[in-house]
């Protein structure tokens, strides 16, 4: 650690009520208060430190060997007393491990004479050591007739948090002593003192035990008390309605192809039309492989028009991927263009946009869209899969609907808006882009060459003067780096995929008139959960910049992996509810319902693999818990923001030749 270290020593004294309930407990138990304490130090250092596998702590005995009793001197010993996590799973009943200490003292009782240079053999000391004490003795001693006063003090133990319980004249104090860089203690005691009351008043089973405090539970609930109520109304209704009153503004541009929104709605019906006579129905899936232009755009909306779950192919994908994506999500047809024929190699269920004549579809039907409700399917997905096979997650109306109005509410897009469109097609970053800009008369804009050149990206911004950006960080680094002089236009720059490190914006962030927004979503929650704005970039030069808080009517939860909500300060899975989770995945019951679960604090939740936990935002005027993201608790990776299972990875090179 680069930060100066100090002794920490924290105390707490319980009721007189409180350590004779203890002693009740203990007897009906048929353990002593040391196991109790001893107990209760194990579930602490199990939820602070979301232990995966066995732990242990040093306890000390009286270590006074017969024929001593009278012997003056220092007589202990530091006996290792293992945790094991099959006896802390959560669906086990507390009593359980009482039993488990009771019954660990006899089996070790052969074994109390093994030096500590044996036991460190056997068990190697981590970074960060546990000792425990339990001291239960009269502190006055006559010595030469006279009545000395002992003082008891805790050793500075390097590498050790030391929870040391002491009963004087039957008060009881509990001690916490650590270094400050070793461990964040954040109430630990207060917690302690909340468990043992828990289970002094009948708590049974160790999922049932609850690990924040009121206080804290209040401060949680705020933070989900978000409930907004929008209009109702459809994405039908909105384009329809954004048409109306731009339908003479640029809607599309790339290069010098401009589209208007008149243009754009009227391809976008046709293509509707020609779906529905094909069959096309609600719910249908419906793939689409096209290249970034207006087409791509119409196809989209069309699909939406048209009652279809549309499914993003980008044509850069390996054909494989193509095919397995067609196959797997069942579509009824599959929407690309001439150029891709040679490449996918398909000709049934297959429209081609070019062989679409939009003006005579239009002037033969009297086409009507078709309404769509909010739990009707919008948009599938597919994201890696750890089975070596990606997997189509699935999103509503209701889901993107809740978002758009948000998403379009909070960064006030306009009809002056620009919005510069980088990320890939399938990504589902990109889903709200290509949706937002029309409900709120913008204009889209594409580059000019499909693959990522940043010298394209930043004459594009300066040539059409854009104002909003959304793209993972790493896209964006070399641009900024780069061509800062022509980013100027820029008002709204919205991250999400990956951590941002602002060291790699160069002088641009220094100068930028632009906000700075850092986002956060699995594709299964509708692309954002949460948000948060940078406001002073000087607060994280050597911190985390949060993901922020959720948006309105999603909730967000911070669980261990008995599902149990975790306190401010502790790292935990964290769990979404609310309108932005998604239906689940295509075909895939069981992955479904282990991902999707319902609990007593929310009926339907998303657990997203994702370690993170609360922090006080640095900037707030008074205390606000935001977000921080952690790590993956599994093998997931990102790359330019997209997520990639390395199991899929190595599904991929298992089916090489030559490779075993």
């Amino acid at each position: 650690h680069n930060k100066q270290s100090s002794r920490i020593a924290k105390s707490i004294q319980l009721s007189d009520e409180h350590f004779t309930d203890i002693k009740k407990y203990c007897r009906k138990q048929k353990v002593t208060p040391a196991h109790y304490f001893k107990t209760l130090y194990g579930l602490m250092i199990n939820l602070y430190c979301n232990a995966e596998n066995d732990f242990k702590i040093s306890e000390f005995t009286a270590g006074r060997p017969k024929g001593h009793q009278n012997g003056t001197g220092c007589y202990y010993q530091v006996l290792p007393y293992i945790f094991r996590q099959e006896q802390l799973d959560p669906k086990n009943p507390i009593s359980g491990l009482f039993s488990y200490a009771r019954e660990y003292q006899k089996e070790i009782r052969n074994d109390q004479q093994l030096s500590i240079f044996k036991q460190r053999q056997l068990s190697p000391d981590g970074n960060v050591g546990f000792m425990y004490n339990y001291i239960h003795f009269y502190p006055r001693l006559e010595f030469l007739g006279k009545e000395e006063f002992i003082q008891q003090l805790i050793p500075d133990a390097e590498g050790q948090v030391q929870l040391a319980v002491k009963v004087v004249d039957d008060v009881l104090n509990i001690y916490l002593d650590y270094q400050s860089t070793l461990f964040g203690e954040d109430k630990f005691l207060e917690r302690l003192e909340s468990l043992s009351t828990q289970i002094l008043k009948g708590t049974e089973r160790l999922a049932d035990l609850k690990y924040i405090t009121a206080e804290e539970e209040t401060e949680l609930n705020s933070l989900n008390k978000n409930t907004k109520e929008y209009p109702q109304t459809s994405l039908k209704q909105l384009l329809k309605e954004a048409v109306e009153k731009s339908e003479d503004q640029i809607a599309v541009i790339k290069g010098e192809t401009k589209t208007t929104y008149k243009e754009l709605y009227n391809k976008a019906l046709a293509v509707a039309a020609e779906l529905n006579s094909k069959g096309i129905e609600k719910g249908d899936r419906v793939c689409i492989c096209l290249g970034k232009d207006s087409n791509l755009i119409a196809a989209i909306t069309g699909t939406i028009l048209a009652g279809g779950c549309y499914v993003p192919m980008d044509p850069g994908y390996p054909v494989e991927r193509l095919k397995y994506i067609k196959e797997d999500s069942q579509a009824k047809l599959l929407i690309t263009e001439n150029c891709l024929k040679q490449k996918l190699q398909t000709e049934e269920d297959t429209l081609y946009i070019e062989d679409l004549n939009f003006k005579e579809q239009l002037e033969n039907n009297n086409y009507q869209p078709i309404e769509s409700a909010p739990e009707d399917l919008l948009y599938m997905i597919y994201t890696s899969g750890s089975t070596g096979k990606p997997k189509g997650s699935l999103v509503t109306h209701g889901n993107e609907l809740n978002l758009q109005n948000w998403y379009i509410e909070e960064y006030g897009f306009n009809q002056d808006d620009k919005h510069l469109i980088i990320s890939a097609t399938g990504f589902d970053l990109t889903q709200k882009n290509l949706i937002a800009p029309l409900l709120s008369g913008g204009s889209i804009v594409f580059t000019e060459t499909e693959d990522y050149d940043p010298q394209e990206i930043a004459s594009a911004i300066e040539r059409e003067k854009v104002t909003t950006i959304n793209c993972a960080p790493s896209a964006f680094y070399q641009v900024a780096q780069d061509h800062p002089s022509q980013l100027s236009s820029l008002k709204t720059v919205l991250f999400g995929g990956e951590g941002i490190k602002l060291e790699e914006l160069g002088d641009w962030k220094n100068n930028t008139g632009a906000k700075l927004i850092n986002m956060y979503g699995p594709t299964e929650c509708t692309d954002i959960t949460t948000s948060y704005t940078i406001e002073d970039l000087s607060n994280y030069k050597e911190k985390i910049i949060p993901i922020g808080r959720p948006i309105p009517n999603v909730q967000t939860y911070i669980c261990n992996r008995a599902g149990q909500l975790l306190p401010p300060g502790l790292e935990g899975e964290l769990c979404i509810a609310g309108v932005s989770v998604g239906v689940g995945y295509f075909n895939q019951e069981e992955l479904t319902a282990e991902k999707f679960i319902s609990t007593t604090y929310a009926d339907r939740l998303y657990r997203t693999g994702d370690i993170v936990k609360y922090v006080i935002h640095q900037e707030a005027p008074q205390i606000e818990y935001h977000l921080e993201y952690i790590e993956r608790i599994d093998y997931q990776v990102k790359v330019r923001g997209q997520r990639i299972e390395l199991g899929e990875i190595e599904e991929a090179l298992k089916a090489q030749t030559g490779i075993r």
